[in-house]
């Protein structure tokens, strides 16, 4: 059977999920005070609870012990301990308006207001001693004087006060949020909830959901999130991960609680992977007779950040000249591709590809072909996020 262990209670099941390293000593131990104590406040405040807010923090202890009374014996002792301490010398006296031992109830002691101090307790008296027979007085001791228990006032709890709801919610971005696919956006969903005078609301719970096809997720795989506002109204969604899909998306805002619920919807935009670094991988030799295919094929591999990037749109054009000032523009004589297809290879020749990077980031080019025309040229290949290699191509006379 399960029982509950350790100086927090925990069973060893729940003890499994929610368990901590309290004290960094690389182990989780429900009998180790500072991992259960740790635990314990981790089981407290999920589900974005805030036990400054007194609903919270009644499901919270009602989440250890689903009764009304073990509740109200808990916030008792709260009330004590925030206030300093209440020392029960020994563990005899039960928890304020906790049940007796037999069954029932402490009694309680007539309120008191707040900051009176608790009546001290009467210290005992010495025993009288039983006089001599023959003194002329009674045979019979005097019993000692009782002490009455001391009484404990119960504590007291100032009416909560209800804050005024929020009404609306205001963007606090700065525009369209927008990340590369596979990437994580580098801002993140942010609104502030306001009252009616434009005031900020917190403690508003504000729903984040995203819509669209392009597979994003906040951070950790999920679509939907509820997050708490602080003091100064402001909530802000987990970060956001881009799909492997470009293409737009939105993220919903919204305001719960309130009796038609507000919501704001945030754009966004996956666009195309990029790389920030092309090289070269090859070492095919780059000059070649008219007339005939350069030997093998130019290989690259495109970078971001330092890692492979996979899916990166590429395109290589082969231009006349050795200088840039010869233009930018692709040659219409020189060395050229070809492009897939049962047509004459007279009508499939091109000098401007299109090409994708695979799963590693790489970059294999067609074969390279040359005409009659010799000279010197350049083969320029730019990706999406604009890496960029520019290699010098040769085409000799025949031998």
């Amino acid at each position: 059977h399960d029982r509950a262990v350790g100086p927090m209670q925990f069973i060893p099941q729940t003890w499994e999920s929610w368990g901590r390293d309290g004290n960094g000593d690389g182990r989780r131990d429900p009998n180790n005070i500072y991992d259960a104590a740790l635990a314990a406040g981790s089981y407290l405040c999920a589900h974005d609870r805030d036990l400054t807010v007194e609903r919270d923090l009644h499901q919270a202890i009602l989440g250890y012990n689903r009764s009304q009374e073990y509740l109200r014996t808990v916030l008792h002792w709260y009330d004590y301990y925030r206030k300093g301490a209440h020392e029960v010398p020994d563990g005899s006296q039960p928890a304020p308006g906790a049940p007796t031992g037999s069954g029932g109830t402490t009694p309680s002691p007539a309120p008191v207001r707040p900051g009176t101090p608790s009546p001290s307790p009467t210290k005992p008296g010495k025993p009288t001693k039983p006089a001599k027979p023959g003194d002329g007085s009674s045979s019979k001791p005097t019993p000692p004087p009782t002490t009455p228990p001391p009484t404990t006032p119960p504590p007291t709890t100032p009416p909560p006060t209800t804050p005024a709801p929020a009404t609306r919610l205001v963007d606090l971005g700065d525009g369209a949020l927008s990340a590369p696919a596979g990437e994580r956006f580098a801002e993140r969903p942010a609104v502030r909830a306001e009252r009616a005078d434009k005031k900020p609301a917190a403690q508003a719970k504000v729903r984040f959901t995203l819509t669209g096809e392009t597979g994003t997720t906040f951070e950790g795989g999920a679509t939907t999130v509820t997050v708490t506002t602080k003091a100064d109204g402001v909530a802000k969604a987990p970060a956001l991960l881009a799909g492997g899909k470009p293409g737009a998306l939105t993220v919903k805002a919204t305001l719960l609680g309130t009796t038609e619920p507000v919501t704001l919807g945030l754009r966004g935009e996956v666009t195309a992977p990029r790389a920030d670094k092309l090289v070269r991988t090859d070492e095919t030799e780059l000059t070649c007779e008219a007339g005939a295919t350069f030997e093998g094929r130019i290989a690259l591999t495109a970078t971001r950040d330092g890692q492979a990037a996979p899916g990166v749109a590429a395109t290589a054009t082969v231009l006349a000249g050795a200088d840039p000032a010869d233009g930018e523009k692709a040659a219409d004589q020189g060395p050229y591709f070809l492009t897939p297809g049962d047509e004459p290879a007279e009508d499939r020749r091109t000098r401007e590809l299109t090409l994708t990077t695979d799963a590693k980031g790489n970059l294999l080019l067609p074969e390279l072909h040359t005409d009659d025309t010799t000279g010197t040229f350049r083969l320029r290949v730019e990706t999406t996020g604009g890496a960029v290699v520019v290699l010098e191509l040769k085409v000799t006379d025949p031998a």
